[in-house]
């Protein structure tokens, strides 16, 4: 497993140890390199902004994972940091955001048996001062998503869930925390508990409150005689169907731009 570094090596080297120390918790037996880099700048384009990454898994052609974490800056800037759901029926005050949160629209998908599940995507924002707490954020992120593809810790493997975990080592690297101490965290910050918000989350700054839209989802049933729910282009920059005979080869992107 290789590093690579394409970050100032001075100004970061607590964080980019910090990584490194963390990441020595797990089997990295079948990760072929972490990079931290700044985006790639090309002649006459925009420039790369804000923070962003990936997570590729392994493909027929590759049987390793790749983690890929993007930090351009500038800095400070918030980044949109997606939080649980709350769902009708679950959670009692599901149209009331909490405070400092956002509300991206309401979800609607049908099961089977023809039951209604309705939910409220909420988002809020989390602070990153400089290149270093970037460089932490969005490896907790794709470690998120490597370490639950790879069933090394437990829970779900969803955007949600890596924004947390991303808030989560960052506030233990606030807190100069040693990497050591996270390692039975997973547990703690599993997305199955509802417990996470109030343990290890810093609180988000504020926002400005948004007006829930209604998603609208189109159910298809593909060749495979699988169900799928289909958010529309203008509710989903990017998406990825996974079948038992189909896998794609790119998951978990972290996208975000300066506020």
């Amino acid at each position: 497993m290789r590093w690579i570094i394409a970050v100032d090596p001075k100004r970061n080297a607590q964080a980019l140890a910090w990584c490194q120390a963390f990441a020595k918790g797990y089997d990295l037996s079948h990760v072929e390199w972490i990079r931290f880099d700044t985006g790639r700048h090309l002649p006459g384009r925009r420039q790369p902004q804000g923070v962003y990454g990936r997570c590729y898994y392994p493909s027929r052609d590759r049987r390793t994972f790749r983690v890929s974490c993007q930090v351009p800056g500038p800095f400070p800037h918030r980044p949109i940091s997606k939080r649980q759901p709350l769902y009708e029926g679950r959670d009692p005050a599901w149209l009331s955001i909490p405070r400092g949160w956002e509300s991206n629209g309401i979800g609607e998908a049908v099961r089977p048996d023809g039951t209604v599940i309705r939910w409220n995507s909420v988002c809020a924002y989390t602070r990153l001062a400089t290149q270093a707490e970037e460089i932490i954020w969005s490896f907790g992120h794709e470690m998120c998503h490597f370490l639950r593809r790879s069933r090394q810790i437990p829970g779900r493997n969803g955007e949600w869930q890596a924004d947390i975990f991303g808030d989560a080592l960052l506030q233990a690297y606030r807190e100069r925390l040693s990497p050591s101490e996270t390692w039975s965290w997973p547990a703690r910050i599993d997305p199955r508990s509802r417990n996470h918000r109030q343990e290890r989350l810093p609180p988000p700054g504020s926002v400005r409150m948004g007006v829930a839209a209604q998603l609208l989802i189109r159910k298809r049933r593909l060749s495979t005689g699988k169900t799928t729910y289909f958010f529309p282009p203008s509710t989903a920059s990017f998406m990825t169907l996974a079948t038992r005979k189909r896998t794609t080869r790119r998951a978990g992107i972290l996208m975000a731009s300066p506020v």
